[in-house]
């Protein structure tokens, strides 16, 4: 990236998702214990994950980029209660796990360096930075108010502790087309004040990209992995949640850069092969739109890319 060079880039992102599971004893609270338990019934969800991300990028030298992102998340849940049967059930007592209603909030902020050059057709890059403790938290352990029969979230945009993450990418421009891929480790080093830890989280990918004959345009479809270990809370287990999880995505993308210092760009992602450890969150697919926009002259010389 040019000395110099200040871009800013704005995006959104919708993924619809579902899960349906059988609640049983003793998730049903306090009543488990008594002479007559509730009985077990389905949750079936719909949620909604939605935001806007504010993403800045500063050349420093020709070889190293300083970039901040600020996430803004938020979730819309649905949710209708059946019996094993199938048809519509009013929890008695009434349930605590989930509600109709739209969450929001700050996701944890992204700060990093990257230290890259682009040789003849060849580019590479290093990137190491670290997710701040900035977003929503949960207060307590929500699996633990379950099982007391209170109402609690599990909805939750930060984790409450420094992460840090590597990574690299790599491309090489044959002139018609070119190839590029990359990888990035995340790391959970600790728990937060309530005893949440997520997982540890690694994903990579690779894309083929073409202009197709465009002028300011260009196209690409790829595949992308991702590979997620449980999460933990003081240090255990629990019996639902995210237990670890590894989802193999076809990705398109395109961009489109019509101005010299204006940009476009967008990407659905379609999972073809999904390997979750208990029920989990299912999703068709997830779209992506930005633009982009440069506020220095160097990028007249140059297409807008993000």
């Amino acid at each position: 990236m040019p000395p110099g060079l200040l871009l800013l880039a704005v995006s959104t992102d919708f993924t619809p998702m579902k899960s349906s599971h059988e609640e049983d004893c003793p998730d049903l609270g306090p009543g488990c214990g008594g002479p007559n338990p509730p009985k077990p019934y389905n949750h079936n969800l719909v949620n909604y994950a939605y935001g806007l991300t504010l993403d800045a990028l500063y050349g420093v030298a020709p070889w190293l980029t300083v970039t901040a992102s600020l996430p803004y998340r938020a979730v819309t849940t649905r949710v209708r209660y059946s019996d094993l049967a199938g048809n519509d059930y009013d929890p008695v007592p009434p349930d605590t796990h989930h509600r109709n209603r739209t969450i929001s909030g700050l996701g944890d902020p992204t700060i990093a360096l990257t230290i890259g050059r682009a040789l003849g057709r060849v580019g590479f890059s290093l990137r190491l930075g670290a997710l701040l403790p900035l977003g929503r938290t949960l207060d307590s352990d929500p699996f633990l108010l379950g099982d007391e029969g209170l109402p609690h979230e599990h909805v939750q945009f930060g984790v409450g502790t420094v992460r840090p993450f590597a990574g690299t990418t790599f491309g090489y421009d044959f002139g018609v087309v070119g190839v590029d891929a990359f990888f990035t480790a995340t790391l959970a080093l600790a728990s937060d004040a309530a005893g949440y830890r997520p997982g540890q989280r690694v994903n990579l990918g690779a894309r083929i990209s073409s202009a197709l004959g465009a002028t300011k345009a260009r196209f690409g479809i790829g595949i992308e992995a991702a590979h997620e270990t449980t999460e933990t809370w003081n240090g255990h287990q629990t019996g639902e949640g995210n237990l670890g999880r590894t989802d193999l995505l076809a990705v398109l993308s395109a961009r489109w850069s019509p101005f010299a210092r204006w940009g476009f760009f967008g990407a659905v992602k379609v999972p073809f092969y999904v390997d979750t450890v208990g029920a989990q969150l299912t999703y068709p697919m997830t779209v992506q739109l930005g633009v982009a926009f440069a506020l220095t002259s160097q990028a007249s010389s140059r297409p807008l890319a993000h």
